[in-house]
This record gives structure tokens, sequence and C-alpha cells, in this order.
């Protein structure tokens, strides 16, 4: 697995475009002309048609320094230009350009695992996603732990050197043992960094407890972060620590995530917190 490094030119673009209606009060009413101006130019085509280009499929998301942007960047600025608007940067300037890193990584399109009864396939981006976080042009991860955090509370932690190659045919190796009825939720593997770091900080366990079976938005949940050093590793196929203590109507965890901080999260209705 590797990352491949891309510099782009990117750029900060800052554009506010501001409709607003007055209030008519009885003691001092709106111009004629004013009102006039208003109906012709604020209309329901006049606001749906800038939402509706820069959400085009044709922009393609308009991701940091894709074409996308930079067309969604050239149609503000030009419109801020047709309102009489002068640029803020030197030399007459729009935007001010600087350099950002992309991460290209490439997996494999399927990854299987052989259990007991059948192989297990895993289709990229359906069923797993993988990601390095390094800016680098390769990334390797050596002296690795294997990480595994179920659906019934449980951490386990482990070298990843416990675990040793086998052929494809092969009936592979257990990695953790589940109680009945938990399944694995979250696994992953984490090397040297997730020790503390002057960049980024230690490592934390993200745990996110509710009830099984509720509808979104309808079951209340709670969350735990802990320090990844607060879990003692253990053996393979062993099962685990506890995680998270369950409170009064939770009966499993149902999200969990491992990473460096700092940890960000936002409601279902994109509301941060």
């Amino acid at each position: 697995m590797f990352a491949v490094r891309q510099i782009r030119r990117g750029a900060v673009f800052s554009a506010a475009l501001a409709l607003t209606a007055a209030a008519l009060a009885q003691d001092a009413p709106l111009p004629k002309d004013v009102e006039q101006a208003a109906h012709s130019y604020i209309t329901r085509a006049a606001l749906e048609a800038p939402i509706r280009f820069l959400s085009s499929d044709l922009l393609e998301g308009r991701g940091p320094a894709t074409r996308g942007d930079e067309l969604a960047r050239l149609y503000l600025q030009t419109r801020l230009e047709g309102m009489g608007y002068k640029p803020a940067f030197a030399n007459d300037a729009w935007q001010q350009p600087f350099d950002i890193v992309g991460l290209k990584g490439q997996f494999p399109k399927s990854w299987t695992f052989q259990s007991k009864a059948a192989p297990v396939d895993l289709a990229w981006r359906d069923d797993y996603v993988a990601l390095s976080g390094l800016q680098k042009d390769s990334v390797a991860i050596k002296d690795a732990e294997l990480v595994f955090v179920t659906s019934d509370a449980q951490l386990l932690r482990f070298p990843a050197s416990a675990v040793r190659p086998q052929g494809r045919q092969a009936g592979g190796m257990a990695g953790i043992r589940l109680s009945e009825g938990a399944t694995a939720i979250w696994f992953g593997a984490l090397g040297p960094a997730a020790g503390p770091s002057d960049s980024s900080g230690e490592a934390v366990v993200v745990t996110v407890a509710g009830r099984s079976g509720a509808l979104p938005g309808t079951g209340g949940a709670s969350v735990k972060v802990t320090p990844f050093s607060e879990y003692p590793p253990k053996g393979r196929a062993t099962g685990g620590v506890r995680c998270q203590r369950f409170l009064k109507g939770e009966d499993g965890l149902i999200q969990a995530w491992i990473g460096p901080p700092p940890v960000l999260a936002a409601t279902e209705s994109g509301v941060p917190f």
C-alpha cells in the first residue's frame, strides 16, 4: 500500500453574495424604484441559476485544485466583477495561490477473507475504505499493531507480527474472539505514530454507544474519547478489554474510530459539536 504525493496549485477565494429584503414599516415606506428593482433582480430563477451551476456534476464536486474547482472560482470572480466589485489582492489579483499536497492511495479492488464457512469478499469503497493520513511518497507500517473494536465494546490490540502470511487458498488466522451476537465494527493497523507525537499527539479511541435497531435520529447516544495507550495489548485471538460502559438504554457500540487528534464530529443535520 502506498500513496503518491502530488503538488498542485490551489487558491483561497473569498466571496460573499448577500441578498437582503428591507422590512416595510409604516413610517418608512420602501421607495418605489427600490421595490421595482428588487422584483426585477431578486427572482427565483436568479437565485436558482448559480446554485444549479455550482452543484452541477460537470464540476465534479469542486474538489480542491481540480478543474471543477478552477471553474467554480472563475464563475464567482466573473459574477463579482459584473456586480462592480474590485479585486483585493496585490496586482489586481482575485485569488491568492498556495501549494497543497494531494494523496492518492492504491488499494485492491477486492479484499478476500477466508472463514470456516466460506470466503468473504470486501469491495473497495462499498465494503471497506483505507487511508494513510501521511503526506509521503510511500507509506509502510513497521512494528505495527492490529486493532479490533467490537459491537459489545471490546478492544483488542496485538502485534501484526503475530499474523503470518498464508497462501491464497488458506483458511486464515483468528483475529479476535467474538462473543455470541457480537460483530467487529472497526479494524485497522497502527504503527509507532500511534504513540505521543509533537505534531498531532497520541492516537485516541473514539467509541459511540447507542441502542441497536433504533431508527436514525430516534435514539440517544454517548460518545467516549480515550487515549489509545490506556488499552493494554493482549494476545491474538483473545477477547480484548472493555472500552466503554453502556448507559441506560444502550446495548452496543454503533460506531468506533482510532486515529490521531483532533477529533471532529457533527450531528445528522451537519451541525458540528
